[in-house]
């Protein structure tokens, strides 16, 4: 399993929590940001790149196909 968070990570939130620099909501919203950028970084790096992709946006500066599709699917993927 990969992890979304280092411990150090969640240890410097908590103890900016104990020190009263954030609010424990804060706290859960930073972690809840972090999770997401996360996954989305994820989802990106999944994506699949063909040669006659990139040579048909050169030609027309315009994505379609199977580039598209991988497009659309990180999206939907998000919401």
């Amino acid at each position: 399993m990969k992890k979304k968070f280092k411990v150090s990570q969640i240890r410097d939130l908590l103890n900016q929590v104990y020190n009263e620099k954030i609010t424990f909501s804060r706290f859960v919203e930073i972690l809840n940001e972090q999770a997401e950028t996360k996954d989305i970084k994820d989802l990106i790096s999944t994506i699949k790149v063909d040669k006659a992709n990139l040579e048909h946006i050169a030609q027309t500066g315009k994505i379609n196909g199977s580039l598209l599709t991988e497009i659309e699917r990180i999206i939907k993927a998000t919401w």
